[in-house]
């Protein structure tokens, strides 16, 4: 069997569980048996643990359909993963983006909306100089 990697809900101590991540070494039935990918406080390497651990299907979180470590962000060291940021190696852009577009469009937007609103307040002016109207109709009668 391949190992698949898994999310696992897991007691950590605080008031809800963690998915921590896990892969799997056996199946057997809906019962899996894991070892966790853990960090370690001293180099900061993730190795999976020494220890297994029996779980049953419920406790997967999320299958996440890949055996690879380094399509989730750790790259292989001789002596465990190194977790890579995802922004790590991102470079911004020196040329103007194109969010001033969206921009312009969202000013546009506002300002049609502020014209509804004023549009709808003019129309409740209306109304009320109609009922004004009709009640001095009323009293004259």
């Amino acid at each position: 069997m391949t190992c698949s990697l898994i999310r696992v809900w897991t007691d950590v101590g605080a008031r809800k569980p963690a998915a921590l991540l896990a892969k799997i070494i056996e199946k057997d039935g809906v019962i899996l048996t894991i070892k966790y990918l853990s960090e370690s406080s001293v180099d900061h390497i993730w190795r999976y643990e020494d220890d297994t651990y029996e779980i049953d299907d419920d406790s997967v979180a999320e299958y996440l359909n890949t055996d690879s470590e380094l399509e989730l962000g750790f790259v292989p060291r001789e002596d465990g993963f190194a977790r890579i940021d995802s922004d790590e190696d991102y470079v911004p852009s020196d040329e103007e983006s194109d969010d001033s577009d969206e921009t312009d469009s969202l000013e546009e937007s506002d300002e049609d909306e502020e014209d509804l609103e004023d549009d709808l307040d003019d129309d409740d002016d209306e109304d009320d100089e109609d009922l004004d109207s009709d009640e001095e109709s009323n009293i004259d009668e």
